[in-house]
C-alpha cells in the first residue's frame, strides 16, 4: 500500500525465466522484508502463494505483504549520563530523531550497532567499563494510519574515569629498549583511550613482522591501580625466530601468465619475510589494472622457520568495446561517420596493451 510493487519485486531475487526451487521463496520472503525493516516497518509480514501451470510447465509466485504501520522515532533519550553528555552521544548513531532533514524511521537492526558506537566511544574517552544496560522503544502515543512515533531510551553505566599509569616492556633482545621506547606515545598521566593502546600495540607488533617475526608474542596486560583510577601496562614480549618466504603461490588467475604477476611482487622466495614488503606488493598487484580483489594469507611451511605466501586474486574486466556514429558533414562528404574501437590490456595474458580503432 506504501511501496510500489516494482520496487518490491526489484528488492527480491527471483525473475521470469528462473527456474523454480521452493528454496527462492524464503530467498526472497527475506529480501523483502529487509527492505521495510531498513525503512521503519517493525510490523512487516510476507508470506507467499504458488500456482503450477503444467501444461507450460510454469509457476506464479504472489508475494502477499502486510505492511503495517512504520516507526518514527521522536526523541532519543539517555539514561546515567554524568561524563559524557547526550550531543556527544548523539555524534555517533546511525538513528536519528524525526526532523526536516531525516527520516527518523527506526531500524532495529541499527540498536546493536549504536550499541557498539556508543561502548566504542566511551572507550576513547576514558571510560573501559562502560556498558549499556538496556535499550527500550517507547511508543510516544502520537499515531496515525501510517505512522506510529518512539522514543527510544537508552539507560547507560559509565563507569570510573581512567589515566595511563606506567607501561613497562620485557623479553626484547633483538631489538633495543629504545627501539620499542621509541614506538610508545602514551605518557602517565594521559587520558585512557583504547584507540591509543590499539596503535602501541600494533607499532610493536608491526616492528617485529616487518622484520620477519611473524611467530612473535606480544601480550599487553593491564594492571589497574583502584585507588588512584590509573590503567598501567607490562608489555611481555617473545620474539621467537625470524621466518623465511619458503614459497609464493598465487591463485585465481584465469587468462594472466603467472610471471605477469610475479614480477609486481617486491617479497621473494628466499627473503626474510616483511609484512610492509607483502602490503606493498599487493598494492603493486592492484596497479596493474588486470584484477579487482587480493587477499594475502600465510602457511606454515615445511622448514620450521618457512613460510608459505599464499595470495588470491580475482580477475577483473580487461577488454573494452567502444563503437558509435556521427551525423553531420560536408556537402560532397558522406553524411554519417562512424568509430569502432576493441581494446585488450591483458593480450594473451601477458600484461601487454592492444588496441584497434
Amino acid at each position: 500500500r506504501r511501496v510500489k510493487q516494482r520496487t518490491i519485486l526489484n528488492h527480491q531475487d527471483i525473475s521470469s525465466g528462473d527456474f523454480f526451487t521452493p528454496g527462492i521463496l524464503s530467498v526472497s520472503e527475506n529480501s523483502i522484508k529487509d527492505y521495510y525493516l531498513q525503512r521503519g516497518y517493525r510490523d512487516i509480514q510476507i508470506s507467499s502463494t504458488t500456482s503450477l501451470d503444467e501444461a507450460a510447465n510454469t509457476m506464479s509466485i504472489v508475494f502477499n505483504v502486510s505492511e503495517g504501520k512504520q516507526y518514527k522515532i521522536r526523541s532519543i533519550l539517555f539514561e546515567g549520563l554524568s561524563g559524557l553528555t547526550a550531543r556527544d552521544i548523539e555524534r555517533v548513531l546511525t538513528q536519528k530523531e524525526k526532523s526536516f532533514f531525516n527520516s527518523g524511521n527506526f531500524v532495529q537492526s541499527n540498536v546493536d550497532t549504536d550499541r557498539n558506537a556508543i561502548i566504542a566511544l566511551y572507550g576513547t574517552e576514558g571510560y573501559p567499563d562502560a556498558r549499556i544496560d538496556s535499550v527500550e522503544v517507547v511508543p510516544t502515543g502520537e499515531e496515525d494510519e501510517d505512522t506510529i512515533f518512539v522514543n527510544v531510551i537508552y539507560t547507560i553505566t559509565e563507569g570510573d574515569r581512567w589515566t595511563i599509569g606506567d607501561i613497562t616492556f620485557h623479553g626484547n633482545s633483538v631489538f633495543s629498549d629504545e627501539d620499542i621506547s621509541s614506538l610508545i606515545t602514551l605518557s602517565p598521566g594521559d587520558a585512557y583511550d583504547v584507540e591509543d593502546i590499539s596503535k602501541e600495540f600494533e607499532a610493536i607488533s608491526s616492528l617485529y613482522y616487518d622484520n620477519g617475526y611473524i611467530r612473535s608474542d606480544i601480550q599487553f596486560n593491564e594492571i589497574r591501580d583502584q585507588e588512584n583510577h590509573t590503567i598501567s601496562y607490562d608489555i611481555a614480549i617473545t620474539e621467537g625466530e625470524q621466518s623465511i618466504v619458503e614459497d609464493i603461490i598465487i591463485t585465481g588467475l584465469t587468462k594472466t601468465k603467472p610471471y605477469v604477476m610475479e614480477r609486481e611482487l617486491t617479497l621473494k622466495v628466499g627473503d626474510v619475510f616483511s609484512r610492509s614488503r607483502l602490503i606493498r606488493s599487493q598494492q603493486n598487484l592492484m596497479n596493474t589494472g588486470l584484477i579487482s580483489a587480493v587477499r594475502a594469507d600465510l602457511l606454515y611451511g615445511d622448514t620450521p622457520n618457512g613460510v608459505i605466501v599464499e595470495i588470491a586474486v580475482e580477475e577483473g574486466n580487461q577488454m573494452e568495446l567502444q563503437f558509435g556514429a556521427t551525423f553531420g558533414g560536408t556537402v560532397d562528404g558522406f553524411p554519417i561517420s562512424g568509430f569502432l574501437q576493441w581494446s585488450d590490456r591483458n593480450l594473451a595474458g601477458t600484461g601487454r596493451d592492444l588496441s584497434i580503432s
